[in-house]
């Protein structure tokens, strides 16, 4: 079995877990939107920066689109934490998706049915979000 890079790979430690930590970056955090898609931040001490995503059954109702959306979406905040050289590792320095010394937890929701379930679509709305996310904190 071939293993992931590190390059490649989503750590625990870039998630989050928790059901109560899910619901304080949403009732607490910024909110921004793109089509069908919500982003919330909320800014932490945390050693690295965190994602969550909260999809319904009801909106995306295959497995197989759910799942394709979810790792599309991990590859998105990944390469967003590691552009021009810059990691989402403590060791490494510090992420773009950061305001000086913080790092942000992150949380997508799906807030309806998506109008396209394509790979491409589901990219470029999150690329989207997430490049808004950098202006804004830039």
């Amino acid at each position: 079995m071939i293993r992931p890079s590190s390059f490649n790979s989503f750590s625990k430690a870039q998630r989050i877990k928790s059901f109560r930590e899910l619901r304080f970056v949403l009732s607490e955090g910024q909110r921004m939107a793109q089509a069908e898609f919500i982003l919330s931040r909320v800014h932490t001490d945390g050693p690295v920066s965190r994602l969550g995503i909260i999809l319904r059954k009801k909106y995306m109702k295959s497995a197989i689109v759910r799942n394709r959306f979810k790792r599309i979406v991990r590859e998105c905040f990944r390469t967003a934490c590691t552009v021009q050289g810059k990691s989402n590792n403590p060791q490494e320095g510090s992420s773009p998706l950061a305001l000086s010394s913080k790092y942000d937890d992150i949380v997508i929701t799906v807030s309806e049915k998506p109008n396209d379930v394509s790979r491409q679509y589901f990219r470029e709305q999150i690329s989207l979000l997430l490049s808004e996310l950098s202006n804004k904190t830039a």
